[in-house]
């Protein structure tokens, strides 16, 4: 019965993988991702559309020129995972089915898979990199274990961000391979020590690239640009801008809801925020933007407050389509055009998606919602249940720490950005929920 059961969800897993590919190959992808291949294709390369998506497009592009590579990577790593951490949760086939449909069609995750970049890879990497170790908990094979660190050095070089939801699954791997005897010092130090060497594998990746970048500055300077609407006087540096910068062009340049029009709707001219980490300007920007969080507190957080609405929130039609769903394969540089997918299902989605972009189906706070309830249940959980806590756990902890930095780092609302977090809070649920289920069992028995 089980191996009937394990075929059963490779089946259904596999006709996921087939769903997407009709619904959505090549893959959509935004503007950063055309730039990416633009530079997989020979344009200079810099650091700041994710070194890993890179690296992964120049080996995809020898066989399938395009999107289409990496989407179908991405894709392939996902529905590969998913019926591993599946199968560890030892449900029955209709249980594993239900959460297979609930964590690929739910409408953030579904939309995720619709389209190549950074954060569906992201998704997909961590996702492999739990399935890894559920494996090694299972199986006790080191193999699982360097399985999982290649995975988690890859999500630190695909979104510069990954760091907090590396940690806690680094961790998690670090207990299951620890004797039960080691205590929580020799955890922790061993946890230290392989977070230490992860990053510093995943770093040779960013010195790969022909410029390094800083990226954050572009972001506080937005942060900047929304300050100085609100309380009337230009705060951005001198050096960021071309003379004759005042209020209300600013104002008629930005928008609440993104940072990029800052960088091409100003009359006076705004300078290239990417920088190279030497640059003096960075630090001009970051003393001018810590200035005037600490003389104009109330400012700052009203525009990062209305990021957050609408980070997490519904976003109002009048928005661009482009922070909930991208339908197109953008021209850059010298890119071939791509065959778009103009299948029936494939229309009938975006058709979905943009009847619904504006209301409570691409919300993201029920999924952070779920996600507390998980942990919670989780943590108190630990002490009775350390096999199905411990997992639910490290993926929840992993999706929240994600997304905790999110309302004072994103540069715009897009929900791409919460692809992880509302991802992790299905999976964490699962694992939560088995734990409830098999102690009503036995108290049942009892």
């Amino acid at each position: 019965m089980r191996d009937r059961g394990s075929w059963a969800i490779w089946f259904a897993a596999l006709a996921g993988f087939v769903f997407d590919l009709c619904c959505f190959y090549p893959g959509a992808m935004g503007y950063d991702d055309a730039v990416t291949w633009a530079r997989v294709l020979g344009a200079p390369t810099d650091d700041v559309g994710g070194v890993g998506l890179l690296m992964l497009w120049r080996v995809t592009e020898n066989f399938i020129s395009g999107p289409g590579g990496p989407y179908l990577v991405e894709l392939l790593l996902f529905w590969t995972s998913l019926p591993l951490v599946l199968s560890s949760l030892r449900l029955t086939v209709l249980g594993s089915w239900t959460v297979m449909l609930v964590a690929s069609s739910a409408p953030i995750c579904f939309l995720a898979l619709s389209r190549m970049g950074t954060d569906t890879a992201l998704m997909a990497a961590l996702l492999g990199a739990f399935a890894a170790l559920l494996l090694f908990e299972q199986r006790r094979r080191s193999s699982f274990l360097f399985v999982t660190a290649v995975l988690l050095i890859w999500s630190l070089t695909l979104r510069r961000n990954a760091l907090p939801a590396v940690i806690p699954l680094v961790i998690y791997g670090v207990w299951l391979q620890s004797p039960a005897t080691g205590g929580k010092l020799l955890v922790s130090i061993k946890s230290i020590l392989a977070m230490l060497a992860i990053w510093s594998v995943a770093q040779v990746a960013f010195h790969t690239v022909d410029q390094r970048k800083a990226v954050f500055p572009a972001t506080q300077l937005w942060d900047l640009a929304m300050m100085s609407v609100d309380v009337g006087e230009v705060l951005l540096p001198p050096n960021t801008h071309g003379p004759g910068l005042d209020v209300e062009d600013i104002r008629q340049a930005v928008d609440p809801y993104t940072n990029t029009t800052l960088f091409s709707r100003t009359h006076a001219g705004m300078k290239s925020p990417f920088l190279s980490p030497e640059s003096p300007l960075n630090a001009e920007i970051l003393n001018a933007w810590g200035g005037a969080i600490v003389r104009y507190p109330s400012a700052y957080l009203a525009h990062r407050w209305q990021l957050t609405k609408g980070l997490f929130g519904t976003r109002p039609r009048s928005w661009p389509h482009d922070l909930v769903y991208v339908d197109d394969v953008p021209q850059v540089l010298t890119n071939p055009p791509v065959d778009r997918n103009h299948g029936k299902l494939h229309l009938a989605s975006i058709r979905a998606f943009e009847a619904l972009r504006d209301t409570f189906a691409f919300c993201a706070w029920p999924y952070l919602l779920l996600l507390m309830c998980a942990i919670v249940t989780a943590w108190l959980a630990r002490k009775h249940d350390r096999r199905y806590s411990y997992a639910s756990l490290a993926i929840g902890v992993s999706g929240l720490l994600y997304a905790l930095p999110l309302p004072f780092v994103a540069p715009s609302a897009e929900i791409r950005y919460l692809t992880w977090p509302c991802f992790a809070a299905i999976v964490s649920a699962a694992f939560s929920g088995r734990f409830i289920f098999l102690a009503n069992s036995r108290t049942e028995q009892n």
